[in-house]
């Protein structure tokens, strides 16, 4: 009986590899039968039908972004436009809870308040901003298209290392009076962190979270406001939180940094998620974050991150979630085919346009490769399983700042 099964186990897998090894590598005549092109006039998304209907098919839509670039950012002005009259309401991004909510409360005053808030806590030589992926004049537009549509902002990350100075702020205008030891402390603390943060852009080994975190200046200033207001409490919790996270990376405890980090994000989706069940039964979110995140499988690092987690909860509810992943082939005018840093993905970008967007849909090469008929490099398995469309842009570049 065990010769019988080994003799069947050694076929089957010699067979499987046979399999593999007889699979068509992936070559750009692959991706053309399943690209098409579509356009973006004035904010409308226009020639890409079967995107926009597994859109209004869907409840999360999870879009694996590079950061900081002008087209991404006009497409999901776009999409949050086309996918409100979908019931979608809800926007996941990757800032934390608290700088969402402070995006938030000043784009409904005025998107100059966002460019002033900018203003106040940047130092643009040393590249120090209060909230990253929002600093550019696409994103203020995006930000102004999600209030538009009364989509609700869910930050989802801890807050960005350069955070503290004006959350510090935030938590003075919250507790009221300051008295006088704890104005003094503020004004010191300022001083200190300020000093701090050049210090790590200058010098990059600098720890500046776990000197943040032991900082016996910033502990005392914490300690001494009152703990019976909840949004003082929420502040403290993602100072503490994100300090924490940014440390052990710090450190070099890449692995449970990145580990905390991933939980960190599936709880804050969790209770945001719970809060919006309370008063819709079908949450409808879109979630925005980088690549390395977004995917409905393993990441590039090997975590299952919050595309996985996504994916899940959409089986749990009977319900559907596609998945976008965007690329580049043309940057500032010049084509990035043959630049070595964008050789993993230059058969996805082989069908890019200078001036269209490419929509490539993957799920027939997932199902050729799951059939060992095809095969490629480890990133473009990755991705084709990960995601149901890959989107090359046109002609990209970065964002111009909007403050």
């Amino acid at each position: 009986m065990f010769c019988r099964t080994a003799i069947f186990l050694f076929s089957f897998f010699l067979i499987t590899d046979l399999a593999a090894q007889n699979a068509q590598r992936l070559q750009p005549e692959h991706f053309q039968p399943y690209t098409t092109y579509f356009e973006i006039e004035a904010g409308v998304i226009n020639g890409a039908d079967s995107l926009i209907l597994e859109v209004s098919e869907s409840q999360f839509l999870s879009l694996g972004e590079l950061h900081n670039r002008v087209q991404l950012s006009l497409f999901t002005s776009a999409l949050l436009d086309t996918a409100t009259s979908f019931g979608f309401s809800y926007f996941a991004v990757e800032t934390g809870p608290y700088a969402a909510d402070k995006l938030e409360n000043l784009i409904e005053e005025d998107p100059d308040r966002v460019s002033e808030f900018y203003d106040e806590y940047s130092k643009n030589l040393f590249n120090i901003y209060p909230i990253p992926f929002f600093t550019g004049k696409a994103d203020l537009k995006m930000l102004e298209v999600a209030n538009k549509n009364g989509y609700d902002l869910w930050g989802i990350d801890q807050e960005f290392s350069f955070a503290i100075p004006y959350l510090l702020d935030e938590l003075a205008a919250q507790a009221g009076e300051l008295t006088p030891d704890q104005q003094k402390l503020l004004r010191k603390l300022h001083r200190k962190i300020n000093r701090k943060q050049l210090r790590a852009q200058i010098f990059r080994s600098y720890a500046l979270a776990c000197n943040l975190k032991k900082s016996e200046l910033l502990n005392s200033y914490l300690d001494s406001l009152e703990k019976n207001d909840a949004q003082i409490l929420m502040i403290i919790d993602s100072i503490q939180e994100s300090l924490n996270i940014y440390c052990l990376y710090e450190e070099g405890s890449y692995n449970l940094s990145n580990r905390t980090r991933i939980a960190y994000f599936k709880s804050n989706f969790d209770n945001k998620f719970a809060q919006a069940l309370d008063e819709d039964s079908e949450p409808k979110v879109i979630l925005k974050m980088g690549s390395y995140h977004s995917g409905r499988e393993r990441s590039p690092l090997n975590y299952l991150d919050m595309g996985n987690h996504i994916q899940h909860l959409s089986d749990s509810l009977g319900s559907k979630a596609l998945y976008l992943r965007f690329l580049n082939r043309y940057i500032d005018g010049e084509d990035m085919m043959d630049n070595k840093n964008y050789s993993l993905s230059g058969n996805f970008m082989s069908v890019g346009s200078k001036d269209r967007w490419a929509l490539i849909d993957v799920r027939p090469l997932r199902k050729k490769i799951l059939n060992k008929e095809l095969t490629g490099s480890k990133f473009e398995v990755r991705e084709i399983i990960n995601y149901d469309y890959i989107v090359i842009m046109p002609d990209d570049s970065s964002v111009e700042k909007h403050y």
